[in-house]
């Protein structure tokens, strides 16, 4: 929602929400912000489901998130 500056899910904008499927292709953000990890334990596993990339994945996707 943000590009990742915020959040690289912002998860805690569904709260509210009985159930939450997130795609998150980065799972780090710059600076002091909250894990996709932390940001999940507060739904509850069994509320949240969050998708993120594998290593090979991550791997072909490489550190230029910007660059197309």
């Amino acid at each position: 929602m943000d590009g990742g500056i915020r959040s690289p899910l912002n998860l805690d904008l569904a709260k509210g929400c009985s159930h939450v499927v997130a795609l998150a292709p980065v799972t780090r953000a710059g600076g002091p912000v909250e894990t996709v990890e932390h940001q999940r334990s507060r739904f509850g596993a069994a509320q949240a489901v969050v998708i993120t990339p594998d290593e090979a994945t991550r791997k072909a996707i490489g550190t230029g998130l910007l660059v197309l």
